[in-house]
């Protein structure tokens, strides 16, 4: 989702980013069903000796869902934004759209998180990349429509990097620092 939402914006293709939002809108059964799923998968490790050994991959999944949920509800936020940033025909900077594809490579190193039980350093990296990249708009426009979409960026990589075990307030000061460390550049 958030790739189509990159290419509405950057295409300028208000029929992609309706299309984007609507997608995102169907994410909702597939998470409710995931969280399902999971919910069941649990109770039978719990209880199947032999599936216990499941249990902390199922656990690493049950905890990454719950922020996987806001982070669905931020990004339907993003698409809207996007949308309406098309219909008002604001201007929005390169690094709006360079920053929710790094938003979406975050996503797919989570999901190989998620898999192969590896280091979240790569998914947590590439949300970073997309924070400094959104950050850059910050000085560059006062447009509301891509500060909107700046928010929403910060607020899915904060999303993303509980997912990957992150407290929130680690997360939080994560994001607020690569702002405070682009105020500490431009000051020199």
């Amino acid at each position: 989702m958030l790739e189509r939402i990159a290419d509405a914006l950057q295409h300028r293709d208000a029929d992609e980013a309706e299309a984007a939002l609507t997608a995102v809108a169907r994410l909702d059964a597939r998470y409710d069903q995931l969280a399902a799923t999971l919910a069941t998968a649990g109770d039978a490790a719990r209880i199947s000796l032999s599936r216990r050994g499941t249990l902390s991959r199922l656990e690493r999944y049950a905890a990454a869902v719950g922020e996987i949920g806001v982070a669905i509800e931020n990004v339907r936020a993003l698409a809207r934004g996007s949308s309406r940033a098309i219909a008002l025909d604001d201007a929005t900077p390169p690094e709006v759209t360079a920053a929710i594809r790094a938003l979406a490579t975050a996503v797919r190193e989570l999901g190989h998180m998620l898999d192969v039980e590896c280091d979240p350093e790569a998914s947590r990296e590439g949300a970073m990349h997309a924070v400094r990249l959104a950050n850059a708009v910050l000085s560059e426009t006062s447009n509301l429509s891509a500060l909107h979409i700046v928010g929403q960026v910060r607020l899915v990589a904060v999303d993303l990097m509980r997912a990957g075990g992150m407290t929130r307030a680690e997360a939080s000061q994560a994001v607020r620092s690569v702002r405070a460390e682009a105020q500490s550049q431009a000051s020199r």
